[in-house]
């Protein structure tokens, strides 16, 4: 919802002509035609507010990387009043091996040349016909010694426009479509909890879509 806010804002003011275009991205660290990742400006990280920054950059290993990519799962968000009548939503890989390699490869790169006040932006897609896609998307920042994961878009079918803005490549960190999905990983007590309300949970608005890994309980971790 806040991240709806954010660029709900952004475009009112642009389109308003009440400020300047917005800096899209900072650097680009890797990009083809159907995948990227890149270096953004952090909405909640201040150069003049030294608490709110990142612990960036920072390395972390192949081997740290991978397993954080291989433990993320993702599971259909049901709520509480469902669950009354069906089981939980079957848990799934996160993401295939490719995708692993992808992730590891170039967000691994993507952390040590980031500095504290961006976020690494990831992005893939697969063409399904010549006007629609299949993307999946989001953002990764490390916080003191935990690891954010934040999954913005997951195979979600998107329409390119014949004209106008394309948002799916241009904001990776937005949500293209109602989120459905929590984000769980293996093993579950490497999380570090969100709290969520009864409220949200009987509701099903209480998805998931952030993760925080402790980094302490990764090995060869080097800041």
């Amino acid at each position: 919802m806040a991240n709806r806010l954010i660029l709900l804002g952004v475009l009112c003011c642009f389109l308003t002509g009440g400020c300047a275009a917005p800096q899209l991205y900072s650097r680009v660290v890797y990009e083809d035609p159907a995948s990227f990742v890149r270096l953004e400006l952090s909405p909640t990280a201040h150069s003049d507010e030294p608490e709110t920054l990142h612990a960036h950059p920072t390395h972390l290993t192949e081997e740290q990387l991978t397993q954080i990519f291989k433990g993320l799962l993702i599971r259909e968000t049901r709520s509480a009043l469902l669950l009354l009548f069906m089981d939980q939503a079957p848990i799934l890989p996160a993401f295939t091996e490719k995708e692993v390699a992808f992730l590891t490869q170039h967000i691994g790169k993507a952390l040590r040349l980031v500095v504290p006040e961006e976020v690494v932006t990831f992005y893939l897609s697969r063409p399904l016909n010549a006007t629609t896609r299949e993307v999946t998307s989001g953002s990764v920042f490390i916080q003191k010694q935990q690891f954010h994961f934040m999954l913005s878009n997951y195979r979600t079918v998107y329409s390119i426009p014949p004209f106008g803005m394309i948002y799916d490549r241009r904001y990776p960190s937005y949500s293209l479509a109602p989120r459905t999905l929590d984000v769980l990983f293996e093993p579950v007590d490497y999380t570090i909890p969100n709290t969520v309300s009864f409220f949200e949970s009987l509701v099903g608005e209480a998805h998931e879509e952030e993760i925080i890994l402790d980094l302490s309980r990764f090995s060869s971790l080097r800041l």
